[in-house]
């Protein structure tokens, strides 16, 4: 007859916690663990190794957990610990190792590495030697005739009903290796799936076994949330933590603590007048953060307002937008003003064609009612000026130097703004028309070039597009934000900063929500590149079928011939 060895009364949930050392033991005691177990694959987290190398023949598992459990566990608290044990010894004997386990202070033994956590072929071949699950079954049930506590651990419903049908008293249903941290795999089941299995477990170790003790283990079960959400449908008696107890903790804690070390100091500007005085112009414009390289662009951004220089071109990264720099250099031109030069501004958008002349792809520029001819024009701007012809492109530098020699007074002077960097020489920009855009470039800064206005920036997004009010950042996950490469710059930046908000909800957001985010943002950059690729090798084929007739490729392409010539400066073709 089997004794009744249960480890918790019906009335009360427990929760058992893993121990792979003295000092997990300690503090999972001491924060109201109902008891421990000692486990290989404790004692393998706390050295580093992922959870799933405990089933790897590295070493004897035995050898493994007594190097550590008599003094480091049983030494440090008195709550009961539970020994994993294995039948796969050739001198292994049921009756002796329960006197053994008792007699060295543990309450029981779970059957720890369970051959349950091989596949199923492997588990077909330990149950024919003789060592599978049946065996670790007889196991348990006669350490629980011995006066032991027994646990067994089932990766199935099946397997449960088997150890229910054994007589075992408190039987755990694991649903696979713990999702999250750093060294998790992919948990196996989804809450969801995760309830309805549970439930279906309950019911039927119930039916069998009405007083044993049932818990659940691992997979998606990762928060307490998660386990309340499960135990809504399954009449559940306790809760094992592996991984989130032992790794999970300490892999977030450390890497906050020593995120939170590296975040102290604060690396802004000194604060000098000049740069608070530029950090308002800034500011105003619409400019948000205080790191040097924007302070210094700033700077040249005022200097070229106020000069009477003729060409002022501002190189804005791809993920920017133009509306900063261009209300700073246009601060003083605003139409309907009454001071000097504050009727005189016009902006031209050349990706927009509705705001060129009609019918004509190119802006009319010198013509006799030209923008460059005009002398009621005081600031002409043009956002996007790659769109260009190469022949406006290199008529318009003959234009601006001939000006700057000769000091002409009549016409506008000009900004212009792209995405395009001339100081890369990506065929976008005609040779002399380049080399006047490099001598009078601003270069706004790229977003990893001011890791520390991140934070400013993130808060600012929050606020202006609504992508997470009160969303709050853990050490580490702000440091990943702010060591990442940002290639998409401040677009990119509200881009995660609203996938953040949507996957961490009201909890703050951790390194592992970062990365999972810019994961998922590099695949769907790296698929939009791959399109690019496609789209540039569609337009060479169709030019060599065309025998490099533009009108004839673009009209085998279905597309304008405009549309044509902007593909072609993009990918260099031109």
């Amino acid at each position: 007859m089997i004794c009744t060895v249960r480890l918790s009364e019906k009335s009360r949930f427990i929760v058992g916690a893993t121990a792979g050392s003295g000092a997990v033991a300690a503090i999972s005691a001491h924060s109201g663990a109902d008891f421990l177990l000692a486990i290989n694959a404790a004692r393998l987290r706390n050295m580093g190794a992922p959870s799933i190398a405990c089933m790897l023949p590295i070493f004897d598992a035995a050898d493994a957990v007594n190097s550590y459990a008599d003094n480091e566990l049983l030494a440090q608290v008195d709550i009961p610990v539970l020994l994993g044990t294995t039948c796969w010894s050739p001198d292994f004997e049921p009756a002796s190792t329960a006197k053994d386990v008792l007699e060295r202070g543990f309450a029981g033994i779970v059957n720890f590495p369970p051959s349950s956590f091989y596949p199923d072929s492997v588990q077909r071949r330990l149950e024919v030697a003789g060592v599978g699950f049946s065996a670790e079954m007889s196991m348990l049930a006669a350490a629980q005739k011995a006066g032991c506590i027994a646990l067994a651990y089932c990766r199935t419903v099946s397997q449960g009903r088997q150890a229910a049908l054994a007589g075992i008293d408190n039987i755990l249903l694991n649903f696979g290796w713990n999702r999250g941290g750093r060294l998790s795999p992919s948990a196996e089941d989804t809450l969801d799936e995760a309830a309805a299995i549970a439930a279906s477990f309950a019911r039927q170790m119930r039916r069998i076994h009405p007083d044993a003790c049932l818990l659940l283990e691992g997979g998606p079960v990762e928060t307490a949330s998660d386990l309340e959400a499960v135990l809504k449908h399954a009449d559940i008696d306790g809760y094992i933590g592996g991984s989130t107890f032992e790794r999970m903790p300490v892999e977030k804690s450390i890497s906050d603590r020593i995120a939170s070390f590296k975040l102290a100091k604060n690396r802004r500007p000194t604060g000098q007048p000049s740069d608070r005085q530029l950090l308002a112009f800034g500011e105003r414009a619409g400019f948000v953060g205080s790191e040097k390289p924007l302070v210094e662009a700033l700077g040249k951004l005022r200097a070229a307002r106020d000069s009477t220089a003729q060409l002022a071109f501002v190189h804005v990264p791809q993920g920017e937008s133009f509306e900063p720099p261009l209300t700073a250099m246009t601060s003083d031109y605003a139409v309907g003003g009454a001071e000097r030069g504050r009727t005189s501004l016009r902006v031209l958008d050349l990706s927009v064609p509705s705001q060129l002349a009609p019918s004509k792809a190119q802006p009319d520029l010198f013509g006799r009612h030209g923008y460059c001819n005009d002398g009621q024009l005081d600031l002409l701007v043009l956002r996007h000026c790659e769109q260009l012809d190469a022949g406006i492109q290199a008529r318009l530098a003959a234009h601006v130097i001939s000006r700057s020699v000769e000091e002409q007074p009549f016409g506008p002077r000009l900004l212009m703004l792209s995405h395009i960097d001339p100081r890369d020489e990506s065929g976008a920009f005609e040779d002399s028309f380049r080399k006047m855009a490099l001598s009078s470039l601003i270069a706004m800064p790229h977003l990893h070039q001011r890791p520390e206005d991140i934070e400013t920036l993130l808060n600012n997004s929050m606020e202006k597009h609504r992508s997470g009010p009160g969303l709050v950042f853990s050490p580490a996950a702000l440091l990943r934000l702010k060591s990442y490469d940002w290639p998409g710059n401040t677009a990119e930046l509200i881009a995660v900063c609203a996938a953040l908000a949507n996957a961490a909800g009201r909890r703050p957001v951790s390194s592992d929500d970062v990365d999972l985010v810019l994961a998922h943002q590099a695949q769907s950059t790296g698929i939009a590149q791959q399109r690019r690729s496609d789209r540039r090798q569609a337009v060479v084929e169709a030019l060599k079928r065309n025998g490099f007739r533009k009108g004839q490729t673009a009209q085998a392409l279905g597309i304008s011939r405009k549309t044509l010539y902007n593909w072609m400066k993009r990918e260099g073709l031109s």
